[in-house]
């Protein structure tokens, strides 16, 4: 029993303790809103909370990983079959940022790995190269740091770790030493070059609190938070020396440890969250959550996060997320005195004035002078009241939050325009394109060009909202296009817009935040770069194509062309050589005319003869021409008249003539016939073929038409 009384008083003093060592009221008045980022009710226990490099938040629950980008929300199972094994690790949800924009989670022994470029779940052996690790880390420089053993890979380097201290709890590394904190609270510091251990701190707390640790760097100096069956502890390191300063300890666990941007230290609890300022050396708790639905909240607080815009996250163990900007409300603190708020309650009149009614008294509520005016006649007609509340807290139409504590009225009154005196940076998250009703997937943006309908989402990652955002779009590529969007306090976060019958080529679209009018957009730039196909028939291989279609059919032209000209040079070197033959003829037909001429006249050509051949000649011409008349007149006539044989005659004839003596007798009757026929008028063709020995008319006609080339009748007409 004695041991039990012993037992009860340690408790009792260790719950005693931060009582009397800091002060409880709570000096940094917040209001959190809640935030919906999942549908699921019954995975609403947070663990974990991390921003992504790309503005993004992602928060950790029991099952799953919520990725939210201020308007929608992806979840990803965290189960077995996209993890690994990490034998070396019992602890809770614990993420981590590496260089490479990844996203680890530590859980129970697995190992998750997120890649927010692609937005997917990464297998950690295929990204880790397949390493049978125990345990990972990642430095405050997104280094990644691989335990295997008793040896700790980093950077293409390793060093080997002491095995009397217990497991390697965390690492952080701070310019060029690396720090690791072991499970019974030793220290070691290394050389990242060289790996040497530089300096050490012995263990300290064994088996005391050694379940979990969480370390934190925050402008040169290191905090630690330790877990253990007596509870849990905040400590302060110096970076040189490593001494130590116990800032904080509780009989119950602490949750998450977050230095804030202003150099405060978060740390969440079950029973609130605990703020520590090192400037002034000051500890604050706040035990009771202000919500802007005008709720007070009292339950374990899982993880607190302040994220790159000094807003700070809250996730709860069974009521979601709340977030807390402190631009977005203005905080107003006005003191009453005797006022018993048990009893009070606030009221607001048509006017939209605020009163606090107590008992029989009712006060004017001047946020202005933040001041109480007790009202005439302590009476407030309820005609003139619209709205009140029961309880300590109000809110009014105005979406103004009064809070009853105790001897002060806390007033919360929304900001319609950020209070930052520092430029701000508003990132920006491509949501989602989409190519004629269907959302595409993955980096590669080339679109074919019946794709040309392109619906481009943003997400402006303002999670405050209560500033006026300014966005202008710039198109630029073959089309170029630029367009202005405003987004009012209190409006969604995001904007689209779409392109419609884009030329073919490649376009970048660069979407620049501003949170002022007329003012340069600086405050967050997001540049898209996508391409359009151009059409099967304007690519390069289509131009190809025409190309050698073209140059096909100009060889085919050429080549019908060469045909038809050479078929052309024929017919006309035919038609010549038809003209030439033609003339041939007609010159040859002047020679026969010629021939005729002189026939007609008895002329036999002699002039090649000596003059025993041309005297032959003219007697044989003579003897045929006296018996011209007698049809009767043969060779054997003749050759009677020249006193020779038959055979003589005809051997001399031919000879001379290359005639024989029948043909050479009818060529002198045609030729005598020729010439009667130019000398006489109107002669008839008996007669001349009587004249000249010839029997038939018609045997005469063939004969002469055989010689002259024509009928007796038509050389008449000729020569007539």
């Amino acid at each position: 029993m004695p041991a039990l009384y012993r037992l009860i008083l340690v408790s009792i003093l260790l719950l005693l303790q931060p009582v009397a060592a800091y002060s409880i009221t709570s000096t940094e008045k917040m209001l959190f809103s809640p935030k919906r980022i999942t549908g699921d009710a019954n995975d609403m226990s947070l663990r974990s909370i991390i921003q992504l490099p790309d503005g993004r938040m992602a928060f950790i629950t029991s099952n799953h990983l919520h990725i939210y980008n201020n308007t929608s929300t992806k979840s990803y199972p965290l189960d077995d079959s996209q993890s690994s094994l990490l034998g070396g690790y019992n602890g809770y949800h614990h993420p981590y940022i590496s260089s490479d924009s990844l996203l680890w989670i530590k859980n129970q022994g697995r190992l998750h790995c997120f890649d927010p470029k692609c937005d997917r779940l990464s297998d950690p052996d295929s990204v880790l190269g397949k390493r049978d690790i125990d345990d990972l880390f990642v430095d405050d420089s997104g280094c990644v740091m691989m335990r295997k053993g008793n040896t700790l890979y980093y950077s293409g380097s390793h060093m080997t770790l002491p095995q009397d201290e217990g497991e390697l709890h965390d690492a952080a590394s701070l310019k060029d030493k690396i720090y690791l904190f072991f499970e019974h609270g030793g220290i070691r510091v290394f050389d990242r070059k060289t790996g040497k251990n530089i300096n050490s701190r012995p263990p300290s707390d064994i088996n005391i609190r050694h379940n979990t640790s969480l370390v934190k760097i925050t402008d040169g100096s290191i905090y630690q938070l330790r877990n253990g069956y007596k509870g849990g502890c905040l400590l302060h390191y110096d970076p040189i020396t490593l001494d130590c300063d116990t800032i904080l300890n509780t009989p119950y666990a602490l949750n998450t440890l977050m230095p804030s941007l202003n150099g405060s230290i978060y740390t969440s609890c079950a029973k609130g969250i605990w703020t520590y300022t090192p400037c002034n050396d000051s500890l604050n708790y706040n035990k009771d959550i202000r919500t802007s639905t005008g709720e007070m909240l009292a339950t374990e607080i899982s993880t607190v996060y302040e994220d790159a815009d000094g807003g700070i996250w809250l996730g709860m163990y069974n009521r979601g997320i709340f977030y807390h900007h402190p631009s977005s409300h203005e905080f107003i603190r006005i003191y009453c005195s005797m006022i018993p708020h048990s009893t009070a309650s606030f009221m607001e009149s048509r006017e939209g004035m605020m009163f606090l009614r107590c008992l029989n008294s009712s006060y004017h509520i001047d946020t202005d002078n933040k001041t109480l005016h007790l009202l005439n006649g302590n009476r407030l007609h309820n005609t003139d009241i619209t709205e009140s509340g029961k309880g300590n807290s109000f809110r009014n139409s105005r979406d103004e939050v009064y809070f009853l504590a105790g001897n002060e009225i806390d007033i919360f009154v929304p900001r319609h325009m950020s209070t930052h005196k520092t430029a701000r940076t508003i990132p920006i998250h491509l949501q989602s394109i989409t190519v004629k009703g269907q959302i595409i997937d993955g980096n590669d943006l080339t679109f074919e060009h019946n794709q040309n309908l392109i619906n481009i989402k943003l997400s402006i990652l303002d999670y405050a909202g209560c500033d006026t955002i300014y966005l202008r779009h710039t198109l630029t590529g073959p089309d170029s296009d630029c367009s202005t969007t405003i987004i009012a306090p209190g409006q969604k976060r995001e904007t689209d817009f779409t392109y419609a019958n884009l030329r073919p080529g490649k376009y970048t679209l660069a979407t620049e935040v501003s949170t002022a009018k007329d003012v340069s957009y600086t405050a967050g730039r997001k540049s898209i770069s996508f391409s359009i196909k151009p059409p099967w028939w304007t690519t390069p291989w289509a131009y190809c194509t025409y190309a050698l279609l073209l140059a096909l059919a100009i060889t085919a032209a050429l080549h019908i062309h060469t045909r038809v000209l050479k078929t052309r040079l024929e017919r006309q070197h035919r038609e010549e050589m038809l003209l030439a033959k033609i003339r041939m003829l007609i010159d040859q037909v002047k020679d026969k005319e010629n021939d005729t001429t002189e026939e007609s006249t008895g002329a036999i050509p002699t002039e090649s003869m000596d003059a025993a051949d041309r005297d032959f000649v003219a007697k044989a011409v003579e003897a045929v021409e006296r018996n011209i008349a007698n049809p009767s007149y043969s060779v054997s006539q003749l050759s009677s008249d020249m006193c020779m044989e038959r055979t003589g005659l005809y051997k001399r004839l031919v000879t001379l003539l290359d005639k024989s003596p029948s043909l050479f007798i009818r060529e002198i009757r045609l030729s005598r016939a020729a010439q009667l026929l130019q000398e006489e008028r109107n002669p008839t063709i008996a007669d001349i073929a009587e004249q000249v020995g010839f029997n038939s008319a018609s045997y005469f006609s063939k004969c002469f038409q055989e010689k002259f080339g024509c009928r007796p009748s038509e050389f008449s007409q000729k020569q007539n």
